[in-house]
């Protein structure tokens, strides 16, 4: 995936801003529409629907980049609601969106409006 570097936690670069690095994204959701979708009998494979979540997410010491951070662990947390769709038995699409909260192990932080996530599936 891409993310770029969190306003009071990267430093310099110009242009495109990178940062490749190990990272762990957790989100806990709660589906609220499975059975408004069987009613219209709609799919609810794959966990098919509408969901809020609790997104948790941290990024790890770089392997290269073109900033400068200000600690080497970054996190971010946050509530989010979203949609997960199985098209066919081969794809699948997760959207969601939600503002957060990110923190370095230094004490910086601060507020970020809106995070966006899109993720485009196949199953081999």
């Amino acid at each position: 995936g891409y993310s770029g570097g969190y306003p009071d936690l990267t430093f310099g670069g110009s242009g495109f801003v990178y940062i490749i690095a190990p990272f762990l994204d957790l989100q806990h959701k709660w589906f609220y529409n499975f059975e408004k979708r069987k009613q219209k009998q709609k799919t609810v494979e794959g966990n098919s629907g509408n969901f809020w979540s609790i997104r948790f997410i941290t990024t790890g010491p770089s392997v290269a980049e073109n900033v400068t951070r200000t600690s080497d662990f970054d996190f971010a947390i946050g509530p989010t609601w979203g949609i997960q769709r199985r098209y066919s038995k081969k794809f699948h699409l997760l959207f969601d969106i939600g503002p957060q909260y990110y923190f370095d192990t230094e004490g910086n932080g601060n507020f970020w409006p809106i995070m966006i996530q899109l993720d485009l599936g196949f199953d081999f």
